[in-house]
């Protein structure tokens, strides 16, 4: 119990978890403003990213927790007194691209590289911390490690999937606006590190445990998994599910090489170094192809493009989609907002709608409303004027 004690003490004391509760309020901030301004409303209270984020990582840190351990991957200390550093800069630039699962990894390693190629250690409060494994054997433990967590961050994006992507106006290079849509969310995932007892005999405040003549301890470390995506010409849900699949792709590239690794061990820095060139080739391919192609949501000479569907409302009990089209309301086409509005309240009781769905079908949905509530259908609009429902 002392032991799981002291773990949490040090675990509170590592800024990370606090300069990731401060970034997950500011993007729900961000995004609630951003939403407010176009929109006049938002989608999704502003506390929801700081709710994810805090509580959902929790149980992809218990199971690869368990794997580490389990297989027993060992991590330098002067490895994760980087990584702390590397993530907090991460998180002050608020850009989480490079927060997902294995750039950190990467990142922290090959920055400990050169640095050891001048300095043989880090003194810091008075303490040394010197790398104390062999760098080959490091880059063979983040391979595994990388894999994992890649694995986990997949899974954590099938709760994004439950949740509402943020709509977005962007201006083209034309001076029009098309619908774009953001996602960004930062995971606390809670991970238990074995470190060597080489480093941990020289701290005797430091809970340590042996094994026959070997000494080691485990850390509790608040890594951070963070994602940040736009898109233009992909549904979300659709660009959630291509994420993850390039997730789980690199998830079993990193295995794979990792397992190769283990026989070769002088090809292990330069795998890392693979695995990581690859994650980036995916994600600068995909970003290019949002920026080539035609956004799916845009204004039209007729109807009007669903950009944002609210949470619980009547449009989503209809089963309304983003990038679906009304084409008309009791009968009567509509071309803009106010049309729509005051065809609706013509017969709020009945409200009937003509949609044009993203397969180009065409279907009728209808709800009732009370004679007041016509502004309350749930439903947010690209129109050409660039006026936003409530």
């Amino acid at each position: 119990m002392t032991y799981i004690i002291e773990s949490i003490k040090y675990f509170m004391m590592n800024p990370i978890w606090l300069f990731a509760l401060v970034s997950l309020i500011l993007v729900g901030y961000v995004r609630v403003k951003r939403e407010r301004s176009q929109f006049y409303t938002r989608i999704e209270s502003g506390l929801d990213e700081m709710k994810e984020g805090m509580f959902k990582g929790l149980g992809v840190g218990i199971l690869a927790s368990i794997l580490f351990v389990g297989i027993g991957i060992v991590v330098s200390p002067l490895y994760l007194l980087l990584l702390t550093g590397v993530l907090l800069i991460l998180l002050f630039f608020f850009n989480f691209i490079f927060l997902s699962a294995i750039y950190p990894l990467i990142i922290t390693f090959f920055a400990m590289f050169f640095f050891l190629q001048v300095e043989e250690g880090l003194t810091l409060f008075g303490t040394t911390f010197e790398q104390s494994i062999s760098m080959n054997q490091l880059a063979i433990s983040l391979l595994f490690i990388s894999a994992i967590l890649l694995m986990g961050e997949s899974i954590l994006l099938l709760h994004l999937m439950k949740r509402s992507p943020s709509p977005h106006l962007k201006k083209t290079a034309r001076g029009r606006y098309v619908g774009a849509f953001r996602m960004k969310q930062l995971w606390l995932v809670p991970i238990l590190f074995i470190i060597p007892g080489s480093w941990v005999e020289a701290l005797p405040y430091w809970p340590q445990l042996n094994y026959g003549e070997t000494s080691f301890a485990f850390v509790l470390f608040p890594y951070i998994i963070g994602f940040q995506r736009q898109w233009l010409s992909t549904y979300p849900k659709e660009g959630l599910q291509i994420e993850r699949k390039r997730l789980i792709q690199l998830s079993f590239l990193s295995l794979i090489l990792g397992v190769v690794s283990l026989i070769y061990v002088d090809l292990a820095i330069y795998a890392l170094g693979v695995v990581g060139l690859f994650a980036l080739l995916r994600s600068f391919i995909a970003l290019m192809k949002e920026r080539k192609d035609e956004a799916f949501v845009k204004p039209l000479n007729e109807g009007l493009p669903i950009v944002g569907v609210l949470p619980n409302s009547p449009a989503e009990q209809m089963g309304l989609q983003i990038g679906e089209v009304i084409r008309s309301v009791n009968q009567q086409v509509v071309h803009d907002e106010k049309e729509f509005y005051e065809a609706v309240q013509k017969n709020a009781a009945h409200c009937r709608l003509q949609v044009l769905g993203r397969d180009q079908e065409i279907r009728l949905e209808q709800t009732v409303l009370f004679e007041q509530d016509h502004f309350k259908l749930g439903l947010l609009f690209m129109t050409e004027k660039a006026t936003y429902g409530k």
